[in-house]
């Protein structure tokens, strides 16, 4: 029988972190034995991952706050490991069995002399998006036997610290057809790796972008085929139906041959589609009635009589016939009476006003019958209550006849584009070209003024992009429109259409053709509906996700640098075995700081959380060691499900990939219809559907989403309708979409940690440095953790550390548009304080200090070497410059973690002894539990 799967456990977590520095001989400050310390790398793409790569090259080379072994601060030397590091107990040894007190391990005679890295001390490594890039070459240094290629077996703690000593081999040479892993300075071949794949999506060049142009070109045809299926299949039947009643009613078949006789013999006018006519249906059975049946719900008029709702009538029980409604109905039988007997019905001088007078009598009556049926089926209810359920049903209406009125556009422009096809085919390509020439010439002339370009800032961005999505749709949806009638209408000219809708047996043969369409496209659609795979097949995050893995974990993969290594094994584009890893690899090591990815589960249809549905549209979701976190869940990795692609586990780099699906048609927070639209449209899609997460049974599932479950999930995608948990198959995007600095987890007090001091890397591109992601987390904070973030005055203001932290209002851009000038500031310490609100168990006092940040931001600095200095001069955009640059050259590349690195060096103490480095770790540690 096997083993039932567990979940994640905080307590786990600080279990093994205590084993973890025990065995490594790690010794913390007074104070701060029990705590944990963590590392937070942002997103920002494969520009927060370089200088994130500076960072902790940086953390790697400064010593810890205590560098020697009886606590007190070393001079001022760079920490150095041992070539070759003692063997130390197993895993087994060090995760059961007795354990051996704080400070008696059995390693740390064999360390005497050596100098812990600062890096050493850390517990936690909190990534999102491209902090998961390096964030996942940094893990994966901690695989047994993956860098030397001893295997599996390899001492944990000797593959820990020559995790920490590969940090330190400085500075990444380039990758040479000799270049091979040195035991002695494990680092240079994976740095050098990582550098010469700083354009890791096309290193190639012009063979690798045809290579990516051929991915989105497949992919877009497949995702508009399988979309396309279900739109002919819905416009054959709306086409057979016509069809039918041309068949069977000779009128309707007249009007259907004017129709089309209208657009003219050479198709120079509109072919409108008689589906319109179903508009003016709706709004007079539907949508008008409702709306007026609203006015007639009013409570009855008292008469003495007291009742237990005195004190709020709309709570009384909805009346059947009230005041409103009966005059109502007195109203419709006099217009009906005055229409028919006072105007007339028949032809004359005042035709048709007496049907337009009676038509206003028979619309009223209807509105009557309306609301005394609402009133009869809420009866059991309130007026209130019956008030809610017709808006409902008026916006329902509503909703229904837009549906109709885009299906008789798409049909109209369908057929007028279909009949002059063969005659202006030409001219309208033409025009086309010649529109959207004039568009891009004008709006460049435009985008020149500066103006302009405030104004565009101003304008509503969510119903432009909607406009423009939906116009998108309708344009596709015409082509399909265009091929439905070319196959039903094949061999006629455009001037015989007219006169075939007026033959009894034309139309029979059409009507043959259009069924036989439908049955066709409902097959195809059946088809494509039993491979729900396809979802993720039909996106880049699989060329993404592979990309990234040869990249940042091949760059520890030794048959990659090994003695027999081939040319092949040198290129990022070719996949060899050993570069992906199991979700279970990173954590394997006991001795390896945990890992946490973040992931954002989107989520805009939640039936009772109205902060998540319409604010927030999403929840984060956390890789951990044994499963994962979900809001307030922990659950095993979910290894089962239906025998499809989607529900193959994921390996380590693919959590990577979607935890750096940036561009996608659910964006959390930034989610919208008309964002999706567009992006659905491009098939600009690196979001994975996933069926890990446990379903819900709270919203019910119709039977199309079980017959046409691919295109019903495609669709809800492009729609930006995602339902989270209460559907089967989750929507996983950029962790950034919730909180892009990776630091929510860490300080949630229902799983608290005990993790009392972070580092953050805050790297999201922020161009005028108004720290709009630290925002978002000190808001999330408050409302989900009860927790307040400020800023350490202290640091700010205390004449050492104040020429490296700074607040934030010394960082962001002036009024004028410009930024502060090069400075020594580059950082800002943050106390984590709790409230009344705290949910932490035992609870904490309010205003006592939980926690304390260390965020270092990319910021331009004074002191830095001269290529860093040109760079920053020549290059107006740095250091934040696009996340959508995901294309770095060796400049760029270099750059950045140089100012990484440089930060890093400026903002921890390389002396913990001298003044400097005393008031950094006071000011830091000061206050802090345990």
């Amino acid at each position: 029988m096997a083993a039932p799967e567990t979940p994640p456990s905080p307590q786990q977590e600080r279990e093994r972190a205590l084993q973890r520095r025990q065995t490594l001989n790690i010794v913390r400050p007074h104070g701060q034995d029990q705590a944990q310390w963590g590392i937070a790398l942002s997103g920002g793409g494969i520009r927060s991952a370089t200088f994130c790569l500076g960072a902790l090259q940086a953390l790697a080379h400064n010593p810890g706050p205590l560098a020697s072994s009886g606590g007190t601060a070393a001079p001022a030397a760079s920490p150095t490991l041992p070539s070759t590091p003692p063997a130390t107990p197993s895993p087994a040894q060090t995760t059961s069995g007795p354990q051996a007190a704080p400070g008696t391990s059995t390693t740390k005679p064999l360390r005497a002399g050596t100098i812990d890295p600062l890096i050493a001390q850390f517990d936690y490594l909190s990534t999102v998006s491209g902090g998961g890039y390096i964030g996942s070459f940094f893990t994966s240094l901690f695989v047994p036997g993956r860098l030397s290629g001893q295997g599996p077996g390899e001492d944990p703690a000797a593959v820990t610290w020559r995790a920490y000593r590969a940090l330190q081999d400085e500075p990444p040479a380039r990758i040479h057809t000799t270049t091979r892993y040195d035991p002695a300075h494990p680092g240079r071949a994976a740095l050098a790796w990582l550098r010469d794949n700083g354009r890791y999506l096309a290193p190639h060049g012009t063979g690798d972008v045809l290579y990516g142009m051929g991915v989105a070109l497949r992919n877009w045809m497949a995702t508009h085929y399988a979309t396309g299926t279900v739109i002919l299949m819905g416009l054959a039947l709306l086409l057979s139906i016509r069809l039918a009643l041309a068949l069977t009613f000779p009128a309707y078949a007249q009007w259907e041959a004017e129709l089309c006789a209208a657009a003219g013999s050479q198709g120079r006018g509109i072919w409108w589609s008689p589906t319109w006519a179903l508009c003016a249906v709706v709004v007079v059975v539907a949508l008008g009635p409702v709306g007026m049946a609203f006015w007639f719900s009013h409570p009855a008029r008292d008469k003495g009589r007291r009742t237990a709702q005195d004190g709020d009538p709309i709570a009384m029980k909805p009346l059947p016939v009230t005041w409103a409604s009966f005059l109502g109905g007195v109203i419709a039988v006099g217009l009906i009476l005055v229409g028919g007997l006072g105007v007339g019905w028949s032809e004359g001088p005042r035709w048709p006003l007496g049907l337009i007078v009676s038509g206003c009598g028979v619309f009223a009556a209807w509105s009557v019958v309306i609301y005394g049926l609402s009133a009869i089926a809420l009866r059991d209810s309130s007026i209130a209550r019956q008030r809610v359920i017709l808006t409902r049903c008026l916006a329902q209406s509503l909703m229904v006849l837009i549906v109709i009125g885009l299906l008789a556009a798409i049909e109209t422009l369908a057929q007028t584009l279909w009949l002059g096809w063969h005659v202006q085919s030409g001219v309208i390509g033409g025009a086309v070209l010649g529109g959207l020439v004039w568009l891009l010439r004008t709006g460049l002339l435009k985008l020149a003024d500066k103006s302009t370009v405030a104004l565009v800032e101003r304008l509503p961005l969510d119903l432009i992009a909607g406009l423009l999505g939906i116009a998108l749709w309708i344009a596709v949806a015409s082509a399909f429109g265009m091929l439905l009638l070319q196959v039903v209408w094949f061999g006629f000219e455009p001037y015989t259409v007219a006169a075939s809708l007026s033959d009894p047996t034309t139309v029979h043969a059409l009507l043959c053709y259009a069924l036989g369409t439908l049955l066709v496209a409902m097959g195809l659609a059946l088809v494509v509906g039993r491979f729900p795979g396809f979802l993720n097949l039909s996106t880049f995050q699989s060329l993404y996700a592979a990309r990234l893995t040869r990249a940042y974990l091949g760059a520890t993969n030794h048959r990659r640098f090994c003695a027999d290594a081939r040319s092949r094994h040198r290129d990022v584009a070719e996949p060899i075995e050993g570069d992906s890893l199991d979700t279970i690899a990173p954590y394997a090591n006991p001795l390896a700081p945990v890992h946490f990815v973040n992931v954002c589960v989107n989520q805009t249809v939640s039936p009772g959380e109205q902060l998540v549905q319409r604010d927030r549209k999403g929840k984060p979701l956390v890789i951990a060691p044994k499963g994962y976190y979900l809001d307030q869940g922990a659950y095993a990795m979910r290894m089962h499900g239906p025998r499809n692609e989607l529900s193959y586990p994921l390996n380590f780099g693919e959590w990577i990939g979607v935890s750096g699906a940036a561009i996608s048609t659910g964006l959390g927070r930034n989610s919208g219809l008309g964002f999706s639209l567009i992006i659905g449209f491009a098939n600009l899609r690196l979001g994975r559907w996933w069926p890990g997460v446990p379903e819900h049974k709270g919203m019910r599932s119709h039977w199309v989403r079980r017959v046409f479950t691919t295109q019903t999930y495609l669709i809800d995608e492009i729609r930006g309708l995602f339902y989270g948990s209460h559907r089967a198959y989750q929507y996983l995007s950029d962790g950034g979409h919730f909180d892009n600095t990776g630091i929510y987890e860490l300080l949630k007090p229902e799983r608290d940690r005990g993790v009392r001091l972070i580092v953050l890397c805050d790297c999201g591109q922020d161009v005028d440095n108004d720290f709009r992601d630290l925002a978002n987390l000190i808001r999330l904070a408050r409302i989900d953790h009860g927790l307040e973030i400020r800023v350490n005055e202290e640091a700010a203001d205390d004449p050492l550390l104040s020429e490296r932290f700074g607040r934030p209002a010394d960082f962001r851009r002036r009024p004028d548009g410009s930024l502060p000038p090069a400075g020594t500031r580059c950082a800002i310490l943050l106390d984590v304080l709790a409230t009344s609100r705290d949910a932490a168990q035992p609870p904490r006092p309010p205003g006592s200090v939980v926690a304390r940040i260390v965020l270092l931001k990319p910021v331009l600095i004074s002191d830095v070497p001269v290529d860093l200095s040109h760079y920053q001069s020549t290059h107006d955009g740095f250091p934040q410059q696009t996340t959508g640059d995901q294309f770095f050259d060796e400049a760029q590349w270099e750059s950045y973690r140089q100012l990484g690195l440089h930060i890093g060096l400026r903002v921890f103490p390389q002396d913990p002894a001298s003044g400097y480095g005393q008031a950094f770790w006071r000011v830091c540690l000061q206050g802090l539990p345990g």
